[in-house]
């Protein structure tokens, strides 16, 4: 395939960014990003954030033998609405480890435009196998993520978070 690749956005002080542009199948009949659309864009945000860091999580599950598959399944999402997304907004949807555990991994994500905050979540991912049992992160991805993971945790500042 020719041609730019996609963004894979920016990982800069343990926040990873990735800008998203909203199109007209983001919205609903008045312009005004549908609520669902942005745990795709959380969605995005985190596989682009594994991207960056070198984890291939897509060949795990697609390219390892049945049996051996693993993959991240969202475990739990706190989600805040503040203000809404409109039709070409550019947005920055900002990712940020805060914990990682032996099986899961706990990020703070929220979307800003013109570093006014849209929404905030707090996600909760989990390694499972094929059949849903919770799996160990490897060793790698496991040290990977440690790197950026935050050491102080602090109460979510909007202003903090925005201007990241």
């Amino acid at each position: 395939m020719t041609g730019p690749a996609p963004s894979q956005g920016v990982l800069k002080k343990n926040v990873h960014s990735l800008p998203v542009r909203i199109y007209y199948e983001d919205t609903d009949a008045g312009g005004i990003v549908y609520h669902a659309n942005y745990l795709r864009f959380f969605e995005r945000a985190r596989s682009e954030m594994l991207r960056v860091l070198g984890i291939d999580h897509i060949a795990v599950w697609s390219h390892a033998e049945p049996g051996n598959r693993m993959g991240f399944a969202v475990r739990s999402v706190t989600l805040d609405y503040l203000a809404p997304a409109f039709l070409d907004d550019a947005l920055q949807v900002c990712t940020q480890v805060i914990h990682v555990a032996a099986a899961y991994v706990d990020a703070r994500q929220w979307i800003t435009r013109d570093e006014n905050m849209l929404a905030q979540a707090q996600i909760r991912v989990a390694l499972v196998d094929e059949s849903g049992r919770p799996r160990r992160l490897p060793s790698d991805w496991r040290e990977k993520l440690k790197n950026v993971e935050m050491t102080e945790i602090k109460t979510a500042d909007t202003a903090t978070m925005a201007g990241h």
